[in-house]
């Protein structure tokens, strides 16, 4: 049990700095910005959620998911000029596995954020939890999500299907070891 609420301190206390980006802990006065990359169109095509229809349900939503204690999952902002610009976390943590989603506003993908990011959060694991594979769920078709799963060396575990938005929609797993 000690081992467990070591790993959950660890999580919730990380955090990173230089001077191209910042990443903490969400909080919930990031409401807005959270609205903000659950509301754009570009991003939502890649996602198997529904678009946020207004601030008021990504605040609900940031409350349920990070600050009730049915889940256990951990949210965190990505700054950059001084603007929450994106935003990763991590849930569905059991048995020394997890699973990770991130996102970024439009305008800042594609510009080696997230690689940075996402580099910097697992060496973190590695170094300070007991969680020892990551899997990522991302739509098929989402290629620029692919590319960057692949060079961080993550590999597909397997393929679902799921009626995402009244559509059939294949959902890939990609998994690494840490």
């Amino acid at each position: 049990m000690k081992n467990q609420k070591m790993k959950i301190v660890m999580l919730a206390d990380f955090s990173y700095q230089d001077d191209e980006i910042k990443i903490r802990p969400i909080e919930l006065s990031d409401y807005h910005d959270y609205y903000k990359l659950y509301s754009d169109n570009l991003n939502m095509k890649y996602l198997s959620i529904d678009k946020f229809e207004n601030e008021d349900v990504a605040l609900h939503m940031l409350k349920n998911l990070y600050y009730s204690k049915e889940y256990e999952s951990y949210g965190y902002v990505i700054i950059k000029d001084d603007l929450v610009v994106g935003l990763f976390d991590i849930f569905e943590i059991m048995n020394n596995s997890a699973q990770i989603s991130y996102i970024l506003l439009p305008e800042y993908q594609k510009k080696g954020i997230m690689s940075k990011v996402l580099k910097l959060f697992i060496k973190y694991l590695k170094k300070n939890t007991q969680i020892y594979e990551i899997c990522a769920k991302i739509l098929n078709g989402n290629f620029q999500s692919l590319k960057l799963l692949n060079n961080l060396g993550f590999e597909k575990a397997y393929e679902e299907k799921m009626i995402i938005r009244d559509k059939l929609e294949y959902l890939s797993c990609y998994k690494i070891k840490l």
